[in-house]
This record gives C-alpha cells, structure tokens and sequence, in this order.
C-alpha cells in the first residue's frame, strides 16, 4: 500500500432505521446516539443511478513558499473543498446538528508532513442533500528538481492528493476507507453549479529565488485492482524558473574577477618565480572557497551543475597558469629572458581567450535552456474565461491553469480544457 488509514471500518447493511429528517426533529447528541444509528450515518450514500457517488471538488492555493533547495522540502497550504449529495439528508433541518457519524469524504496527500485541520462541514441545499467539506493542508512536502541546469534552472513542484474511498465522520471519530470495493470517484466543481471555480491562487504569488509561471492540475482516476478498490488522484503542480541573480552577483561574478586577477601574475618578471606563485596560489585557494558557497544552496549529487563545471574550469584555469609560470620560468632561465617572455605572452593570451569562450560555452547553454522552456510553458497556458487578454510575458504575473478533466460516465475520457486564474490584485480591481 502507498498510503495508510485510521482505522478500516465494515458494518453490514441494515434493513430499517427511523428517518430524522422532519424539520421538528433534531438528531440526538452524540452521547445518546443509538449504535444502530451511527452506524445507518456512517454508512456511504447512495446514488440514483446506482453508479458511484461524484464527488466535486475544487482547491484553494493559499500558499507556497520556503522552498529549500539543497534540503528537497517546500512549505505549503491549500484547503481542499469536496461536494456531495447525501439523499439521506433531504429534508434536513438547517438549524440541527448534523450526525456525528455522517459520512464524508476525504483526501490526503503524499509525502507531506503536516497539519490536516478541520475546516467546515455542512448542509449546503437541504432540497437536494448537497453537503460541502473543506479541509487545510499545511506543512512542508518533499519535493524532486532536476538541478543539472543550476542555477539555470526550470522545475515544477508536485503536489498530489489522493484517496481510495477514504473517508472521514463529521466528528472526525471514524475513518476508514472499503476494503474491497470503490464507493466514489472525484471530478472538479462543474460550471454554473455555484460551487465555486476549480482552481483558485490566494495569495500574491511570490515565490522567494523563484519566479512562479503558473500551475497546471490532473485529474487521475485509475481502473478498478482486483480487489474492486479504485485509486484517485488529483495533481496539482507549480511550475517556476529560479531566479538566477544571487548566483550572478555573489558567485560567477567574484570568481570572473578573480579568474581575471590571476592573469595578473604574467605581468610579473618572468624570473620572479616565487611572488608569481604565491599570488596565483592565493587566487586558487579563494576560487575553491566558492565551491562551498554553491555546495550550501543544493544537496550532494552525483553529477555536477552548470555552476559547479563552471566554478571548476576557473579553478582549473588558475592551476594552468601556475603551471605555466613554472615552465616559463625554466624556460627563460635554460634558453634566455627573450625567450621566455615570448612564451610568457603567448601563453597568457592563449589562456584569455580560452576562459572567454570556455565560460560562454558552459553558461549560455544553460541560460538560453532556461529561457527557451519559460516561453514553451507560458505559450501552453491559454486564456479561456476571457477572450480579450493576450498571453502574458513573464513580468505581467497572471496565473494559468491547465488541466485533463473527465467531467462525466458519458463524456470520453482524456478531454483537455484550458482555464483562466485571476489573480488576487485582478480579482480585486
């Protein structure tokens, strides 16, 4: 199993139970609940048709942040709302208690350590039995990058919920989910239901070192085990670009400058051995020292970054021109100090102009990478709730949203549909 639940619950059916759904009737407390009672409520709902119960949902983003690179975990928080229709609950009193044992359904989410509290739970139409729950997730989730572009970046992070049947009392003292057979499936909110818009960013957006594009969502339903269980998905994933500017200022530009430096000691007399070494080995000493700062912003791998070959070849560069002072040095002392003076220039323009192409062949790459998948994924996003707005470049900070629904039994699977998110700023003005 890949997930875990409370308690796995089995009652059997039963074949009466008094109905307190008359308006002068409210259910009992929980103290006095009747066990043949909680066990009527507790039981999932039927369906007119027979068919599962639809479940619809819809999921607001609250936030994202500290995303820790070199640790693999981000910060997270979104309320997930579930609606349902309960015919038990046709004709309920509004102002009652709901049963403590009502059943409804419930999501969890993979790999997240974190807060699950409870959020509502209520009646919404008692002409119909629509109910609603809503719950927020909140915690830090593990996370997967592909680094090897660093700090060139482009990931996205993934956040799957999912359930098999699992379920939730309205006193949340009962959990479970059926063991041999699926009881509901999951669908996004339907339009011009008045429950709300599928997808919804609730706050400004702002992603610390990364620059948030917007998210894409799937809906997953898989085929019925041998077991008759049914595993359901819903995916929802960021996807952003770092922000490469703090790698720009505090490490590739001190080690251009001090790469640039260590050309210096060719000016030095070519006979003057020892201040020539001393001044590269310090040089060298202080380029390595970057390895360490990059290695604290991402975890220990396998392969290195684009910044990693980069800070190398500079350090690589430096040990060439040591190297070299030493075979000018002996150069000009067996063959004469014309000699080696011409060596001594030769050799530093050759190693110029090799750290200049070098360095673009190792960064450009990366960068025009990065860029080149920034404009494939904002041409992805479409605007379908508003015909009148044009595909935004990145400064502008709208959010899109593009995701594989299966609304219904009839319609065929796989349809794609594209939607507009507002953001908070557009959605107030």
């Amino acid at each position: 199993m890949i997930y875990t639940t409370e308690s796995t619950y089995k009652i059997d059916k039963i074949s009466s139970h008094p109905n307190p759904l008359s308006e002068d009737h409210d259910p009992p407390a929980h103290e006095t609940h009747a066990p043949d009672e909680d066990a009527y409520w507790v039981q999932p709902p039927k369906s007119k048709d027979g068919k599962l119960i639809m479940v619809n949902c819809r999921i607001n983003l609250n936030n994202l942040s500290k995303v820790n690179t070199a640790e693999g975990v981000c910060s997270i928080e979104i309320f997930f709302v579930c609606y349902w229709t309960d015919q038990r609950l046709i004709g309920y009193n509004m102002d009652a208690e709901l049963p403590p044992k009502l059943w409804g359904p419930r999501m969890e989410i993979m790999g997240l350590e974190m807060d699950e509290s409870h959020g509502e739970f209520g009646l919404v139409d008692p002409g119909t039995g629509r109910c609603k729950r809503g719950r927020l997730y909140k915690g830090v989730i593990g996370m997967e990058m592909n680094l090897s572009s660093f700090p060139f970046d482009q990931n996205s992070i993934d956040v799957r919920f999912f359930t098999s049947s699992t379920w939730m009392s309205y006193d949340e003292g009962s959990s479970g989910m059926p063991a041999t057979t699926a009881t509901y499936t999951i669908r996004s909110v339907e339009e011009g239901a008045r429950e709300g818009n599928w997808c919804t960013l609730d706050w400004s957006t702002k992603v610390h070192e990364f620059r948030l594009h917007g998210l894409s969502t799937n809906i997953e339903e898989q085929s019925t085990d041998s077991n008759g269980a049914q595993m359901n998905y819903v995916n929802i994933s960021f996807h952003l670009s770092r922000e490469a500017g703090y790698y720009f200022w505090k490490v590739l530009l001190p080690l251009w400058t001090l790469t640039i430096l260590n050309f210096t000691a060719f000016e030095f007399d070519t006979a003057d051995l020892s201040d020539r070494m001393g001044f590269i080995s310090t040089c060298f000493l202080a380029g390595y020292a970057m390895l360490y700062v990059v290695g604290d912003s991402i975890p220990k791998m396998s392969f290195l970054t684009s910044i990693d070959l980069l800070i190398s070849f500079n350090n690589f560069v430096i040990f060439l021109s040591g190297l070299s002072c030493r075979i000018i040095y002996i150069i000009q002392k067996k063959y004469g100090s014309d000699l080696g003076k011409a060596w001594n220039f030769w050799i530093e323009v050759t190693l110029a102009i090799s750290y200049v192409v070098v360095n673009i062949v190792l960064l450009l790459p990366s960068f025009l990478k990065q860029r080149g998948e920034e404009r494939v994924l904002m041409n992805s996003f479409y605007v379908g709730h508003r015909s009148d707005h044009k595909i935004p470049t990145v400064p502008d900070h709208y959010h899109y949203i593009q995701y594989k629904n299966i609304p219904t039994y009839e319609d065929p699977p796989g349809l794609l549909r594209k939607f507009y998110v507002p953001s908070l700023t557009e959605r107030a003005s």
